[in-house]
């Protein structure tokens, strides 16, 4: 069967490159002063009195205070499972702070004057609002030409995405050769010095034109944490559908694409929101479980309850500067709520995730836990004001989408992902 893919518009396509494309490696630390946040730097103190909870500050890391181990290995029963029981080879990672917070968050909402004011700030103060298609749905598509190039951004609620439209004429793509279909992704080994890289941008250089773009966007207080060579998809294009592995449309004509291969040019960069020393969910994961549907007898994945703030931003930079951006699940108004929370003990907490992973319910079998990360989180908010709460919280991860988060305060379940 062949995989024929609809391209309605470049802007729609660029968009998702960017939304898609960030499967990432080669971490980096930061070395950008002007990164601002909240409270001091050093080991992750508050610059407000703790006092007022009860107890002392010490001075050892999280992990010696709640005398965690490097690594967590067992194997729990789990009759939920496919397997009939869970392994956990768990690679135990808390930064190296002294203490946390609990933090408050709203969900971003850009109105006129903020899109005016981001728009500026990138250089597109010409930019020309689209119409919309749908008024039931409010996407705002602005587009800008300068210098020959049309610039392309969109505020769809909570995210932002920013573009070249014309990208494809700036990089050097063979003869007989076109993109595949703009949706491309990095290999988790490819580093970003790889020698087919064909930009020349050295990573201190990507880093610095990374966070120029974010303080353009009024982000302050976000870290890179992954840096590696963009990959592009390209493909011989051929005569007929007869011939095609692949296939879109361009202004209502179809492209048909045979054999394919990648082109490196650029850098992909992530970017993770730092609250006191600490990242808001620092990894890509979906909140998924399994609900029978009864219409198609079939059952199928949807958002399990108390799925995470997974804000990221997402740059590709090239020679030319930021080339397409994707700034996703936008939170604002993040202020300190309560400071120098306990922590539940290690081993209260290894107690809490086994008593999850012996409920742990699944349809497919899975390999072992490998992943305990002490992170913060933040459930999405259910109130119509948006506004949700960052608790400290133990991330036990098998896969991007099967995984276990409990709350470091008390080891009560916030989320359970899987299959």
């Amino acid at each position: 069967m062949r995989n024929i893919f609809q391209k309605r518009s470049h802007k729609i396509m660029l968009a998702a490159l960017v939304a898609f494309s960030m499967l990432l490696c080669c971490s980096c630390e930061n070395k950008k002063k002007d990164v601002e946040y909240f409270g001091t730097e050093a080991k992750g103190a508050s610059g407000g009195d703790a006092s007022d909870n009860g107890h002392a500050i010490s001075s050892a890391p999280i992990a010696e205070q709640l005398g965690a181990s490097d690594k967590w290995v067992e194997r729990v029963k789990s009759s939920n499972s496919a397997a009939g029981y869970m392994d956990v080879h768990a690679i135990v990672d808390a930064p190296d702070i002294n203490i946390v917070n609990v933090a408050e968050a709203k969900i971003k909402s850009y109105n006129e004057e903020e899109q005016k004011e981001v728009l500026k700030a990138l250089g597109m103060g010409n930019a020309i609002l689209d119409e919309s298609e749908d008024e039931d749905y409010k996407i705002f598509d602005y587009t800008s030409k300068q210098d020959g190039r049309i610039y392309c951004a969109t505020f769809n609620g909570n995210n932002f995405s920013y573009s070249l439209a014309n990208i494809s004429e700036m990089l050097e793509i063979e003869e007989g050769y076109c993109f595949a279909n703009l949706v491309t992704s990095s290999s988790s080994g490819t580093d970003y010095n790889i020698s087919e890289n064909k930009c020349e941008l050295t990573e201190e250089e990507v880093e610095n034109i990374a966070y120029d773009f974010t303080k353009k966007l009024g982000l302050r207080d976000f870290e890179i944490v992954k840096i590696c060579a963009k990959e592009w998809q390209i493909a011989k294009q051929v005569d007929s559908e007869e011939e095609a592995l692949s296939a879109y449309t361009v202004d209502d004509e179809w492209v048909y694409l045979g054999e394919s291969k990648s082109i490196y040019d650029g850098a992909e960069v992530m970017l993770f929101r730092r609250i006191d020393g600490m990242h808001l969910t620092p990894m890509e994961i979906d909140a998924v479980k399994t609900v029978y549907d009864e219409e198609t007898d079939t059952y199928v994945g949807v958002t399990a309850e108390g799925a995470p703030l997974c804000e990221t931003l997402s740059l590709t930079i090239t020679e030319d500067g930021v080339v397409c951006a994707y700034y996703n699940n936008a939170i604002e108004a993040v202020e300190i709520t309560d400071r120098n929370v306990e922590l539940a003990s290690y081993d209260d907490i290894c107690a809490s995730l086994r008593e999850a992973l012996e409920k742990y319910e699944t349809s497919m079998p899975i390999g072992s836990f490998t992943e305990m990360k002490l992170v913060y989180y933040g459930v999405e908010p259910k109130d119509d004001n948006g506004t949700c709460t960052i608790v400290p919280a133990w991330l036990l991860m098998a896969t991007s989408d099967c995984w276990i988060a409990v709350d470091a305060r008390d080891g009560s379940q916030l989320c359970i992902s899987g299959w």
